[in-house]
């Protein structure tokens, strides 16, 4: 009732116990009756004459069907094991490659910011080596007035858990600092927790330089546009101060007189001041501002613009709005962009609303609304 392909083998064990007179172990197929096969192991054992002669053999076994199974199972278990750990060894290896012969700057870094991994790219790119950067804090590189920032969108990818994209400034070896565009994705454990966080960044430097020397072009334009309301826009308030200083000279001095010359005049600052921020090249700086003053401030500065051409602005925004974390003057030169082109999409005139919705405490949306025709959905598959 042995198995066929165990026969071989009880034989081999069966001549080695006769040669040696000692016991023997074995584990073979054993077929039932309903010809299905379990496994058996049994210890053969020769009882010897006096003489020193096998006399007889005596053999016990026990059944081992499932031992075998689970023997099975952990083989083809740690053979899988095998198999992936080779295959991710070799993606690391063409990973490590394609990381150690980029220009991009490639990295891996713990929860703490300490850098774990550094792509030589660092030094082509930065002036210091992989091993300035590995073991030491990421957020050490950072240009002190976007440290926060860098921080913040760390924190967000760790509470988010997805990948996140920003601009920052990075410091060199030689002292100086370069614009550096930085995806972060995280990496987790078997419990879905973020455990670290791999890198990918590039110098941006000369595509900021071409964005800002676009910039001050459309600052330029639309300071050019908005000139011939300038002269409007100065000569009523200048025609008011005027007045009510003939009637101060001619001895009708009241406190309302006062009032309005001085608002009159701050009227002007105000003016003057809006295109002073929209002429003068600033270097960027993050700073915390009150949202609807922004947007009130750029409203005012275009208003005589709008003016002339027929068209309404009307401001609509909650009741309170949260101070931001941003660029001022860049999110001005966006407001007034925008006016801008809702005023060319509006040739015969209209009305412009301005919102700013406050979704949560993370964010807010700055929302205009122009009557004009609207982009094509041909231009719009165009647009980055």
């Amino acid at each position: 009732m042995v198995h066929p392909d165990d026969l071989a083998l009880i034989r081999e064990r069966w001549d080695e116990m006769i040669s040696t007179k000692t016991s023997v172990r074995l584990e073979w197929r054993f077929v039932k009756v309903d010809e299905t096969c379990i496994w058996l192991e049994g210890i053969g054992t020769p009882i010897l004459t006096s003489d020193g002669k096998i006399d007889s053999i005596l053999v016990t076994g026990r059944e081992i069907t499932e031992r075998k199974i689970q023997e099975w199972k952990l083989r083809e278990s740690e053979q899988r094991y095998r198999d992936i750990s080779e295959r991710l060894a070799e993606r690391e290896e063409k990973y490590r490659f394609i990381a150690e012969n980029t220009q991009d700057l490639v990295g891996v870094v713990d929860m703490e910011g300490i850098v774990l991994y550094a792509s030589p790219s660092h030094e082509l790119v930065l002036g210091f080596s992989s091993s300035e950067f590995e073991g030491n804090s990421a957020f050490y590189f950072v240009h002190p007035d976007d440290l926060a920032y860098v921080k913040k969108q760390f924190n967000d990818m760790v509470t988010l858990k997805s990948t996140f994209d920003f601009e920052w400034r990075c410091k060199k070896a030689d002292g100086s600092w370069v614009y550096i565009e930085t995806r972060g994705t995280p990496i987790f454990d078997e419990n879905r927790k973020v455990v670290q966080c791999v890198y990918a960044s590039r110098d941006i430097s000369e595509r900021k330089k071409a964005e800002e020397l676009l910039l001050r072009t459309e600052k330029l334009l639309i300071v050019g546009q908005m000139a011939a309301g300038v002269a409007h826009e100065f000569r009523n308030p200048l025609t008011s101060i005027k007045e009510f200083a003939q009637l101060l000279q001619q001895g009708n001095e009241k406190p309302e007189y006062i009032e309005l010359i001085l608002s009159e005049v701050g009227r002007l600052e105000a003016i003057v001041w809006g295109f002073l921020t929209l002429a003068k090249p600033q270097a960027p700086e993050m700073q915390e501002v009150d949202a609807a003053v922004v947007l009130q401030q750029e409203v005012l500065l275009f208003s005589t613009h709008s003016i002339l051409n027929n068209i309404e602005i009307i401001e609509e925004h909650d009741s309170e709005v949260p101070r931001i974390y941003c660029y001022e003057n860049q999110i001005k030169q966006v407001i007034i962009n925008i006016l801008q082109n809702a005023v060319d999409a509006m040739p015969n005139g209209g009305i412009i609303k301005t919102q700013i919705l406050c979704h949560d405490s993370e964010f807010i949306k700055f929302r205009f609304v122009d009557q004009g025709s609207g982009i094509s959905l041909e231009r719009i598959k165009s647009i980055g």
